[in-house]
């Protein structure tokens, strides 16, 4: 029996690994859908504008190496290539791995304002 139980956790924590990995995934395209379109950061307009320091800076480039774009003398619409590229790059890490699991996913909205917190403050 505790052969079974240990087998079990064994699961479980390849279950927790998978779960951690696909939030990673999630997280990563979340992070650079937001870089790329949110127009709070600068979005840059062409995708050899990113800061060197960005996260998908080096990605990016690699993408225009593997699609045999000139990194510098990119036009426009060989930007818009790459962050295609590279968007369902990221989207198919995270669907595989949603794909290959026994994981659920659940996605909750709340809204946190000041003004609501204020309101619940003033109801009590």
């Amino acid at each position: 029996m505790s052969g079974r139980v240990r087998g079990n956790k064994k699961l479980e924590e390849s279950g927790k690994d998978k779960l951690a990995a696909l939030k990673t995934a999630y997280f990563d395209y979340i992070r650079l859908s937001k870089t790329l379109f949110a127009h709070t950061m600068n979005p840059p307009y062409d995708i050899n504008e990113l800061p060197a320091d960005s996260e998908f800076y080096k990605p990016a480039k690699s993408m225009a190496e593997e699609l045999e774009i000139d990194w510098k003398k990119m036009s426009h619409e060989d930007s818009n290539r790459i962050m295609l590229a590279l968007l369902e790059e990221y989207y198919n890490k995270m669907a595989e791995m949603a794909e290959t699991t026994d994981i659920v996913i659940s996605v909750n909205f709340k809204l946190n304002t000041k003004q609501n917190s204020n309101e619940q403050g003033q109801k009590k």
